[in-house]
């Protein structure tokens, strides 16, 4: 699979950061754990917890196709390569 993208967009990206906050509660781990059908291990976070941790919210109207905010630069993308997203209400 290739990509076309624009080296000077990218390059705008550089540097930029973005830092958010969230806490790992006693639940959420062992929720987490249970859905990768994991036992729940005292005072250790579940392997790629991290991942569920402060996701960005955004109003739907907001997001790109594939659920995430916009953000202006969408790397993966019908016209690059990446599948249709459709949505239907069965």
């Amino acid at each position: 699979m290739t990509f076309d993208l624009d080296l000077e967009t990218l390059r705008g990206w550089i540097g930029r950061t973005e830092t958010t906050m969230d806490t790992i509660t006693p639940p959420l781990a062992r929720d987490y754990a249970a859905m990768r059908d994991r036992a729940p291990e005292d005072d250790i976070a579940p392997p790629a917890i991290n991942w569920c941790l402060a996701p960005p919210a955004a109003p739907a109207s907001a997001l790109a196709p594939y659920g995430h905010p916009a953000r202006g630069l969408e790397l993966w993308t019908e016209a690059n390569g990446a599948p249709a997203m459709e949505a239907s209400a069965q």
